[in-house]
C-alpha cells in the first residue's frame, strides 16, 4: 500500500478511535484522547507501514480490568491500579468520598478504597480499539462498492480494500508485539 493511502487510513482510524472514546464517556484528563495519533514509518523491508501511537495505559481503558476477588496482596506490583494515578483521577473528577460516619475522607484513603473496589469488582472495558477496527473494516468492505461499477474499477477497489485489511492486520500484530515486549 502506498504511503499516501496509509496516511488516509491512519487519519480515518485515529478519528474513529477518538470518536469511540468520546462515546464511551471514559475521558478524565483527555490525555489518552490527545495521545492517539498515527505515523507512517518504514519497515525493515523498506515498505511503509502505519503505526498507531497512544498513551501507555490505553489497554486498561480499552480492555478494562478483570476482577481479582480476594487475591492478596493488593499492590501495584500485583497488577492493581497505582495509587498516584487514582489520586490524580479523583482530583480531576472532583470526587469526595465519605467514611461510615459521613465525614469527608482523605484523598489517599479514598484512592485505596477505590483501588480495592477495582481489585474486587474490576472495570468494564470500553473496547474503543476493537470497535474502531470493526468500523474501519466495515468501511473497507467490497460489498460497499456500488452496483454498476465497471469490472476493472471494481477489481481495483477490491484489491485496495484487501490490501488495506491486510495492513490493518499487520498494524494490530505490531501493536500486540509491542505490548507483549513491555
Amino acid at each position: 500500500m502506498t504511503e499516501a493511502a496509509l496516511h488516509r487510513i491512519g487519519k480515518m482510524w485515529v478519528s474513529i478511535m477518538k470518536k469511540k472514546i468520546r462515546n464511551s464517556k471514559k475521558i478524565a484528563t483527555g490525555n489518552l484522547l490527545n495521545s492517539i495519533s498515527y505515523s507512517v514509518v518504514t519497515a525493515s523491508d523498506g515498505e511503509p507501514i502505519l503505526q498507531i501511537n497512544y498513551a501507555d495505559y490505553w489497554k486498561y481503558v480499552n480492555q478494562g480490568r478483570k476482577k481479582r476477588n480476594n487475591q492478596r496482596p493488593i499492590t501495584a506490583e500485583n497488577g492493581a491500579v497505582p495509587i498516584p494515578a487514582l489520586m490524580e483521577w479523583i482530583s480531576i473528577k472532583g470526587i469526595r468520598g465519605r467514611d461510615k460516619k459521613g465525614k469527608f475522607m482523605d484523598t489517599t484513603k479514598l484512592a485505596f478504597a477505590i483501588r480495592a473496589s477495582i481489585w474486587r469488582y474490576g472495570i468494564k472495558p470500553a473496547n474503543f480499539f476493537d470497535r474502531s477496527v470493526t468500523t474501519l473494516e466495515s468501511m473497507l468492505n467490497p460489498t460497499k462498492i456500488p452496483t454498476g461499477t465497471p469490472p476493472e474499477l471494481r477489481a481495483e477497489l477490491e484489491r485496495i480494500f484487501e490490501a488495506a485489511r491486510q495492513d490493518i492486520n499487520i498494524i494490530i500484530d505490531n501493536m500486540i508485539t509491542k505490548e507483549l515486549s513491555k
